[in-house]
């Protein structure tokens, strides 16, 4: 039977991180608005990597894919389908204050 959801983690310069459930074949673009999209705050910013880690076939093993959310073109990574469990990361980068 297949899943009416899937399970993914947002963490990092998002505006809502945590866990979101979301259809079968959605997008990291499709995440990232059900996250509210990026955050902004006074001391700091969303940096470039953007990361998802996925599990492998085995407990131990884990997949990594990275972009660059401002120098890769968006479709490198918005069309990019989640699994369950799935975990996005989102860089922060701080920003002086003074």
């Amino acid at each position: 039977m297949a899943r009416a959801y899937i399970e993914v983690v947002v963490t990092g310069a998002a505006r809502r991180v945590g866990t979101l459930r979301l259809e079968p074949g959605a997008t990291l673009r499709a995440a990232l608005e059900a996250a509210g999209g990026l955050a902004y705050r006074t001391d700091a910013r969303p940096e470039g990597p953007l990361l998802l880690r996925r599990r492998g076939a085995s407990s131990r093993q884990v997949q990594v894919q990275r972009w660059n959310l401002f120098e890769d073109e968006p479709r490198a990574w918005q069309s990019t389908q989640l699994e369950h469990r799935d975990v996005i990361v989102i860089a922060w980068s701080l920003v002086e204050t003074r």
